[in-house]
């Protein structure tokens, strides 16, 4: 059972209401709350002319506890560079307008100032239009400060676009309601003026609504890689920071840990916050998901989500009703990594701010994202250890590992050097390194082999060998041979020219189509994607690469429903 919002003095009553078969919660931090938060004053603003892009100063009274500052009408919060008890220093972001600033803490407190900041912007550029316009659908403008653009108008009929919606080199304009000719021409409004402003005449085909799409590539948030810790405390101030408690890597060499011994009350502490403070744009996806990995390393730990799109701010939490796992109840706990999704457009979001209902559209603008902290149903010690917060076009599918070398051994058969290790990693402590000196073209190095008895592909859909890679600047080379009913199947080549160069860690995808595959011996006619496979061989083949070094690391092999991220 969810534990309720409610202050600490009534726990009693809590208890009975739920013996009684009803529970309400309160909205946290809500007027019927029996503790006095602090409210925040502003009493100046320093200076009281600004770029955009530039920093300016608040002072006043009960700042630290800021989590959240408007600039005018703009719904986007500036980054907080600064913070103390009595004043607060941001960047003005580059769509703020000028106006009051409203500035909220984390106890739901919010002061809106007396004084006025005044802004000044740039001038917009347009430098690419669109080839073509479909009716109904997106298309993007490109140039210089696009996102100081404030309108666009197709022969006339304006669509009013919000700046932050985009980023600097471009904007998304939807054309739904729009009645539009064979041939249209844009112009565009910008807050700081525009330079070539109207497009040449664009033509407009209908779209069909029967294409077919791949998913949109996946949109890392965070990924921790640049050492930066961007967890804020908020009621106690937790063991945070970057790679602590000494669990294995998750993605990559980094990922954040927050770790607490003592949670005063799992509902009413607020351990903290990730604040994401910035546009996310959906335009190019479908079905879009919050996808994360996450490890408690056997202890509980808990956070919400807050998102904000087109002014609305709304929270959810994770339950197995919402989650991609069915254990989540209010909290999280796992003995190593494991991935989460949430259904962005489909979640359970809650009016935590009165100020309506958080509608998600899969296409729209997330102006603010924010992870909030707590110990949930979870019982002390909190742990938890996040990595790879992406925007994702459907859940992640795990489909069926055949490696990830976490269990030490090394399955490599062949002449060339081989172990594990040997590039950066890419997840957890171990990946396999395949290498030889002076090579000569096709040059069959060796080989490992998956060999499960029987691979069932029944449950797939749409089957995808997706292999992580890394030649660490050098070049190197696979095969792939699948064997189903006393046949060989081949996919040959997996790379441009036969050869793969990377200086970092490449995510290959192949699909396991008909398309595709090639018959390397066999009496069989045609590949059966809802067959099973007897083995899945990966063979370490030189391609194309030719008296010079031969490096290939491969890692997170997996024969998934749809490609993985």
């Amino acid at each position: 059972m969810k534990l309720s919002y409610t202050s600490r003095w009534s726990w009693a009553l809590v208890l009975l209401v739920g013996f009684l078969g009803s529970c309400e919660r309160e909205t946290p931090y809500s007027e019927n709350y029996d503790i006095p938060w602090p409210l925040p004053t502003i009493s100046a603003i320093d200076p009281g002319t600004a770029e955009i892009g530039t920093e300016i100063t608040l002072q006043g009274t009960n700042l630290d506890k800021t989590i959240r500052v408007l600039v005018g009408d703009n719904r986007r919060s500036a980054d907080i560079v600064s913070k103390s008890e009595e004043s607060v220093t941001i960047s003005v972001p580059r769509t703020a307008a000028s106006g009051p600033i409203t500035l909220s803490t984390s106890y739901n407190k919010s002061t809106v100032s007396t004084d006025e900041l005044e802004i000044t912007y740039p001038e917009t550029s347009v430098l690419e239009w669109p080839l073509v316009i479909y009716r109904g659908q997106n298309f993007k403008l490109k140039g210089e400060n696009m996102d100081l653009v404030t309108e666009v108008a197709l022969d006339g009929q304006k669509v009013m676009v919000e700046g932050a919606s985009g980023t600097e080199t471009e904007i998304t304009v939807a054309t739904e309601g729009l009645v539009l000719a064979d041939n249209v021409t844009i112009t565009v409004t910008s807050r700081g003026g525009v330079s070539n402003g109207v497009s040449p005449a664009i033509p407009v085909e209908d779209y069909d609504p029967n294409l077919k799409y791949d998913p949109a590539p996946a949109m890392t948030i965070w990924d921790f890689e640049d050492g930066v810790d961007p967890f804020t405390p908020s009621d106690i101030t937790p063991q945070h920071g970057i790679n602590l408690g000494g669990v294995p890597y998750g993605r990559g060499g980094k990922y954040l840990s927050i770790m607490e011994a003592a949670v005063p009350d799992p509902w009413g502490t607020e351990i903290g916050r990730v604040t994401l403070g910035a546009p996310v744009e959906l335009t190019d996806f479908h079905e879009p998901h919050l996808t994360f990995l996450i490890n408690t390393n056997g202890n509980a730990g808990y956070f919400q989500v807050e998102m904000e799109m087109n002014g609305v701010r709304g929270g959810g939490h994770f339950t197995g009703a919402s989650s991609s796992n069915p254990d989540d109840n209010y909290m999280f706990q796992t003995q190593g990594w494991e991935w989460r999704s949430i259904d962005l457009a489909n979640f359970p979001w809650e009016d935590w701010w009165s100020n309506g209902a958080l509608e998600v559209s899969p296409t729209g603008t997330i102006e603010d994202l924010a992870f909030i902290f707590k110990q949930g149903n979870g019982t002390n010690p909190f742990e938890i250890h996040i990595d790879q917060i992406m925007i994702t076009d459907g859940a992640r599918k795990e489909g069926i590992k055949l490696w990830d070398f976490e269990d030490g051994a090394n399955p490599y058969s062949g002449s060339a050097n081989a172990g594990l290790n040997g590039a950066s990693p890419l997840s957890g402590n171990n990946h396999l390194t395949v290498s030889l000196d002076n090579v000569t073209s096709w040059n069959w190095t060796g080989e490992m082999i998956f060999d499960a008895q029987s691979i069932n592909l029944q449950e797939m859909d749409c089957p995808y060998l997706s292999i992580w890679i890394n030649t660490n600047g050098k070049k190197g080379y696979f095969q792939v041979e699948l064997f189903q009913n006393d046949t060989k199947w081949g996919i040959g080549q997996t790379a441009p020219d036969y050869v793969f160069e990377t200086n970092g860690w490449e995510l290959v995808h192949l699909p396991v189509s008909p398309d595709v595959l090639s018959n390397w011996g066999g009496d069989a006619t045609e590949f059966d994607v809802k067959g099973a496979l007897d083995y899945v061989k990966i063979g370490f083949s030189t391609g194309n690469a030719d008296a010079v070094d031969y490096e290939i690391s491969v890692d997170e092999i997996y024969l998934s429903d749809g490609p993985l991220f």
